[in-house]
């Protein structure tokens, strides 16, 4: 599993981590008010489960994950990116993130979905790339592929994503891992 790369000060609380970049340099902050409109932003955004209050670093690495998203949200993007968003969202997790990325796109916002769950840009993709070595080898839309064309982009040869009767040798990789970039639906 890959680890998220989060930006969160592990020492602060939730309500804080919000409040970024606002927290710092701008005069007097306020943690009662801070904490309230954290609590407007979670409500808003359906994540009842988390305390602002809560200390960042005594949280679980999904409700961490869960509070970049809503920061990210937050920021009022015209275009959001998520690389491999969900690599540690249960998925009830990728559920709300699903949902999330909905009403982004309803509103207009362009939303950029990096994955290599093919299940998932099954799922949230209109249209997407598929990128190998930092190249595009592909591209495909809604219906238009199947999960064994995208395994074969990714890997640059015909392959089959489920894997055929009897032994077989493990390869060893020598390329970087491909990826999947997709554009979340449009309303």
């Amino acid at each position: 599993m890959r680890v998220p790369e989060l930006a969160l000060v592990p020492d602060w609380t939730v309500a804080e981590n919000l409040m970024l970049p606002e927290r710092r340099g701008r005069g007097m902050f306020s943690q009662r008010k801070a904490r309230e409109q954290a609590e407007e932003l979670l409500a808003r955004l359906d994540v009842t489960h988390l305390d602002p209050s809560s200390v960042v670093g005594d949280l679980r690495l999904a409700d961490r994950q869960v509070i970049e998203i809503v920061r990210a949200i937050a920021a009022d993007p015209k275009l959001l990116i998520l690389d491999e968003a969900s690599s540690a969202l249960s998925p009830t997790g990728v559920s709300w993130l699903f949902a999330r990325i909905r009403e982004l796109t309803v509103q207009g916002v362009g939303v950029i979905y990096v994955s290599h769950r093919l299940g998932e840009i099954s799922e949230i993709a209109d249209r997407g790339t598929v990128l190998r070595d930092g190249a595009s080898v592909g591209e495909f839309t809604r219906g238009s592929w199947s999960e064994d064309d995208l395994v074969s982009q990714m890997a640059g040869r015909t392959a089959r994503r489920h894997f055929p009767d009897g032994p077989t040798r493990p390869r060893p990789m020598h390329r970087s891992p491909s990826r999947c970039a997709a554009s979340a639906p449009r309303p």
